[in-house]
This record gives structure tokens, sequence and C-alpha cells, in this order.
């Protein structure tokens, strides 16, 4: 075991914090290592070559830390800067896709426009062909009424002359008959005039 005064010396040869860790060394080791450790750091050359030592190996452990710091604050740096890249990029992407859907709203609305003026165009020309049909279905009506009309009239014309003829016929045939009866009067008295049953016959005629 250490005693006071080595302590304080080892205290006093590397500091108060330093020489922590290395009393609590040299108390855990065996007599004969510890005896062996006392004759190395013996004299204040022996401490201050140590004392060297724990620095360089601390600046050592600083440097390298800086170092990794330097190193950790590159790769931050390129991963902030990548990341500023890949915002970049998604902010060209969602700015291209946005231009791509005004476009395409755009086409859109055109093709929506054109066939609402292709319709309107069909609605009209159907109107008209509408309105044509109606045009010639009154033409046609009025056509056939005039041709009914003058069937009619035809008609009327062709009644009244087979009227005409029916009359006529009907004259021709009371005067045939008066001629025959005429005749038969006429051949009856020449039948009498040279028959001695003259009076039989007229009787007869009678």
């Amino acid at each position: 075991m250490l005693t006071y005064e080595q302590i304080k010396a080892i205290e006093n040869a590397l500091g108060v914090e330093a020489a922590r860790p290395v009393v609590e060394a040299i108390q855990s080791t065996d007599q004969r290592v510890l005896a062996s450790l006392m004759a190395e750091i013996a004299t204040k050359a022996d401490i201050e070559k140590l004392r060297g030592e724990f620095r360089e190996a601390i600046s050592g452990v600083r440097t390298e830390s800086a170092g990794l710091r330097g190193e950790l604050r590159e790769a931050i740096s390129g991963l902030r800067t990548e990341s500023a890249e890949l915002r970049g990029e998604l902010g060209e992407a969602i700015s291209g896709v946005r231009t791509e859907s005004v476009e395409l709203r755009g086409e859109l609305g055109e093709a929506i426009s054109g066939v609402r003026t292709e319709n309107a165009e069909l609605r009209g020309e159907l109107r008209e062909a509408i309105s044509g049909l109606h045009t010639e279905s009154a033409e046609l009506r009025g056509e056939l009424g005039e041709a009914i009309a003058g069937v009619r009239t035809e008609s009327a014309g062709l009644r009244g002359e087979m009227r005409e003829e029916v009359a006529s016929l009907r004259g021709d045939i009371k005067r045939l008959d008066l001629q025959m009866k005429l005749l038969i009067g006429l051949a009856v008295l020449a039948i009498a005039m040279f028959s001695p049953n003259l009076a039989a016959l007229v009787r007869l005629v009678k």
C-alpha cells in the first residue's frame, strides 16, 4: 500500500485528477510490482516523462476525436447537401408534375369544349333536319290534300257524268219501250185489219 506522503508526491507530480487512476492502479498491484513501479517513478524526471506520455496520449485522443468530429461534420454536411439536392430534385419533380397536371387539365378542358361544340353543332343540324322534315311533311300533307280534293272533284264529276248517262239511258229505254209498244200496236192493228176476230184482238190488246 502507498503511504500518504507517496500519494501526495504522485499527486504533486501528475496532478490530482491524473494521479487518481495511477494511485488506484498502484494500490491494486502486487508488492513486488509496486516496488518496481516505485523504483521507476522515484525521480521527478520520470514522473514528468509519464506526464508527457499521458499528455501525448490525451492529445492523440483529442486529435483523433477532432478528426472524427471533422469526418462526422463532413459526413453531416454531405448528408445535408444530399438532402438539399434531393429536396431540390423532389421540388423539381413536384413542379413538373404540377405543370403536367395543369397542361393535362388544359388539354382536357379543350377536348371537353370541342365535344360540347360538336354536340351543339350536331344539335343544330338535328334541329334543322327535323324542321326540314316538318316542312316536307307539311308540304306532303298539302299536296296529299290537294290530290284528295282533286280525286274528290274528279269523282264528283264522274258521278255527275254517270248520272247524266244513266238518265240518258233511261230516256233511251223509255223511247225504245214506246217504240216497241207502238210497233206492237201497229202490228196488232195490221193483223186486225185483216183478221175476222178484230174485236177479240182489240180486247186482248187492252
